[in-house]
């Protein structure tokens, strides 16, 4: 699952970032003819999609040591490692979890896949039997 999220999250940064010119705040009194403005959200979206694109990557290269790890520590035939593997996994999923959050933005795409929710704080909105889904719950009476 690993490179199917990543590449789904690249995807989406990269057409963000296509269009990360031509977005503005409501009111933005003047664009110039080079593209810039006095809004200033150009230059803010465009440093949201670079961070993005960091949290990506960081959590495509932990993914990969993590594998490289692992090879390594069953070829040792599994011996005590004073808790290296567990503090490893749980870096590993938290990074998963905000890969997971970083596709989530997107999960009205034709390609987002419903297993990647999996793991996500989620509640029931609609009907008990059936006509309901599933939302990302970001508080008590927040939904995203």
């Amino acid at each position: 699952m690993t490179g199917d999220i990543v590449a789904f999250v690249r995807a989406r940064l990269a057409e963000q970032a296509e269009n990360a010119e031509s977005v503005h705040y409501f009111g933005c009194g003047e664009i110039k003819h080079d593209g810039t403005c006095n809004c200033g959200w150009p230059e803010q979206l465009a440093r949201d999609i670079e961070v993005k694109r960091l949290a990506v990557d960081e959590y495509e290269t932990a993914r990969k040591a993590e594998m490289l790890w692992w090879d390594k520590f069953l070829a040792s035939r599994l011996r005590s490692d004073g808790g290296e593997a567990k503090r490893r996994m749980e870096i590993a999923d938290r990074q998963e979890l905000v890969a997971r959050y970083l596709a989530a933005a997107h999960r009205e795409h034709a390609d987002y896949r419903a297993e990647w929710m999996f793991g996500l704080p989620t509640r029931w909105v609609g009907g008990q039997a059936g006509g309901g889904h599933f939302v990302l719950a970001v508080g008590p009476d927040r939904t995203v």
